[in-house]
């Protein structure tokens, strides 16, 4: 499979989204972005645009405190606008003290160089 220029895109906003570089984050999104979490958890709902993801990470990071959220495999497909990250999540979770773990699949949709949708599936729910 050629190079996909959408490999760089999804590396660059993730380590925005680490470092707290909002301003990047911003700049990476196409417009009409969306983040879709899932029902059944406590920062489920559709998040738009930068501003939208940033304002969810806030809620994320409000309810987990974080130890590892990384990256371990990624997916590509026939279509370069497609990509499939498997992450790793263990984190407390805030209210409770519990730990939480689990891997995540995030399927993404670029356009036009940029990110148009992160939908991610969690194995374990919260």
């Amino acid at each position: 499979m050629p190079d996909n220029p959408n490999l760089a895109v999804l590396e660059r906003f993730t380590g925005a989204v680490m470092a707290g570089d909002g301003e990047t984050v911003k700049a990476l999104c196409a417009p009409g972005f969306a983040l879709h979490e899932g029902s059944g958890l406590s920062f489920a709902g559709t998040y738009g645009g930068g501003e939208g993801f940033m304002a969810f990470f806030a809620i994320f990071v409000d309810a987990l405190a974080i130890e590892r959220l990384e990256t371990v495999r990624i997916y590509q497909t026939d279509d370069p606008d497609f990509i499939v990250a498997e992450m790793e999540l263990r984190a407390t979770v805030r209210e409770t003290g519990k730990p939480f773990e689990s891997s995540l699949l995030e399927r993404w949709r670029f356009q036009d160089g940029k990110v148009a949708e992160i939908k991610p599936h969690y194995f374990n729910a919260m």
